[in-house]
């Protein structure tokens, strides 16, 4: 799929949990983004806000850290996706993870509202962006 000029392939991965504890589901993922060509440069870790604690968002990167490898959060840039901007507790949450977020991923990150009325194609593209600028960083 292309998205701003940007050749992009998409890999779904099961819940993390899931990775920890199925070791089948671990080495199908594994094996998805080993297949997916040389042309692999860069995660998207892609985290729900609604109802998630910092805890749960540390234990996620702690868990794709597990699986993917230290390495990997070198090129790697975290989505927060949340329905309702207006929760007060998302900012809360995001500011309580935000040393991990410097430490693990070098403050990549950021959030998208998922609500239709919200889209904007101007904030994808500067995403896309930014993980271009990563990709060729990390060369």
């Amino acid at each position: 799929m292309k998205v701003d000029n940007l050749e992009i392939k998409l890999i779904n991965t099961p819940d993390f949990s899931e990775l920890d504890t199925a070791e089948e589901k671990k080495k199908k993922t594994l094996d998805h983004i080993t297949f997916s060509g040389p042309a692999l440069q860069a995660f998207l870790l892609v985290i729900g806000l609604e109802g998630i604690s910092a805890d749960q968002i540390r234990t996620t990167v702690q868990r794709f850290e597990s699986v993917f490898q230290n390495r990997a959060l070198r090129t790697t840039t975290i989505l927060f996706t949340q329905q309702d901007e207006t929760a007060p507790d998302i900012k809360e949450v995001l500011e309580e993870v935000q040393k991990l977020l410097t430490e693990k991923v070098g403050n990549r990150f950021w959030v998208f509202n998922r609500s239709p009325a919200h889209r904007d194609p101007q904030k994808v593209s500067d995403l896309l962006n930014e993980v271009k600028k990563m990709i060729v960083g990390s060369d």
